[in-house]
């Protein structure tokens, strides 16, 4: 088995995390029992600091050998970036592909544990992803906290999607081992399991949907490995510190409004109405229908007020949207247990 482990950084706001998450990165990597390569994809425009700062680290480290770097030449965004690093990481045959923010500090043993786990499961459970226990880390004072960032992605009634427990102390009872998807910040992807819910775009696959420039792609991704019968896991033994400070909240109404940069809420609004196209054809019970339609409603409405050029931009975007609504694999009894996750979130 071998692992592909990536990441993007982007201009200064990746710069100042480097000294903190590369040296917690090579201490998850020590621990590590099965082969690795390191693949990192600088987004950076006009700026190279973090590029050089890599590749010296690399250098340092002993891991020249075991990584490479990359540079577009241009801002890719999260889901073209991680697309790029994917094919990478399958010419490398590897088998998985560990996506992570630069934002994050790691548990030594962090990598190892979710590594663990994915290999405990059995071929049946259908293993798509598993994640870490994700807690806050404040940045400013460099300080690990107790405060939930993330313990994977729930789903409710009305299409609100959101990270698990954020905000709250740490408890074991939290801990649900089932879960619709795993947070971007740092997850495992099964290359299996991508592979089979990709959308070819004719000249290569998409993995991440490349419509979304930031936010909402692991959503997107989740919810399509869930209609194929794919699991994803939780393994709150693995721990990962997020600073939030540069990600989007949770994804709520009110947000659209009050919360983000503006460009930031922009995407959010953008990408959740692609989501609701994209899956809008699934037969969901009427309780799900229903409120969701209400939410849909009502997103769409703010958009003709507060986001138009959105709205204009989503007309246009519609034709690609259905192309991958149409190539969307769905099993059997996948309605069923997408409701039962929203029912024990």
């Amino acid at each position: 088995m071998k692992i592909a482990i990536a990441f993007i950084s982007y201009n200064q706001s990746s710069f100042k995390y480097l000294p903190f998450f590369l040296p917690s990165l090579k201490k998850a990597l020590d621990n590590l029992d099965i082969d690795y390569r390191l693949l990192a994809l600088d987004n950076s425009d006009n700026f190279n600091a973090n590029k050089t700062y890599i590749e010296d680290f690399f250098k340092k480290n002993n891991l020249t050998e075991k990584s490479n770097i990359f540079s577009l030449g241009f801002n890719s965004g999260f889901a073209r970036g991680f697309n790029f690093l994917i094919r990478k990481a399958i010419d490398f045959d590897c088998d998985l592909f560990m996506a992570i923010n630069p934002d994050v500090v790691l548990d030594e043993n962090s990598i190892f544990e979710l590594v663990r786990a994915f290999k405990s499961k059995s071929k049946e459970e259908r293993v798509s992803s598993v994640g870490p226990k994700i807690l806050n880390w404040d940045f400013v004072n460099d300080k690990k906290t107790d405060i939930i960032d993330s313990l994977g992605i729930g789903m409710s009634f009305s299409h609100h999607f959101f990270d698990i427990r954020q905000g709250e102390e740490d408890n074991t009872n939290f801990y649900k081992e089932n879960v619709f998807g795993i947070s971007g910040a740092a997850v495992i992807y099964n290359l299996e399991a991508l592979k089979e819910v990709a959308f070819d775009d004719g000249n290569s696959l998409e993995f991440f949907d490349e419509l979304m420039f930031m936010y909402k792609e692991d959503v997107d991704l989740a919810y399509r490995l869930n209609l194929a019968n794919w699991n994803s896991f939780l393994v709150p033994d693995s721990i990962i510190y997020h600073d939030r400070s540069l990600s989007t909240q949770s994804y709520n109404f009110l947000s659209l409004i009050f919360g983000k940069k503006t460009s930031f809420r922009s995407w959010s609004y953008l990408n959740q109405m692609i989501i609701f196209l994209k899956f809008r054809k699934i037969n969901f019970s009427f309780k799900i229908k229903f409120f969701s339609f209400l939410r849909l409603f009502l997103i769409f409405f703010y958009g003709l007020f507060f986001n138009f050029s959105q709205i204009k931009k989503l007309i246009y975007l519609f034709p690609e949207v259905e192309k991958r609504r149409k190539n969307l694999k769905i099993k059997e009894n996948c309605v069923n247990k997408i409701e039962s996750l929203i029912k024990n979130t």
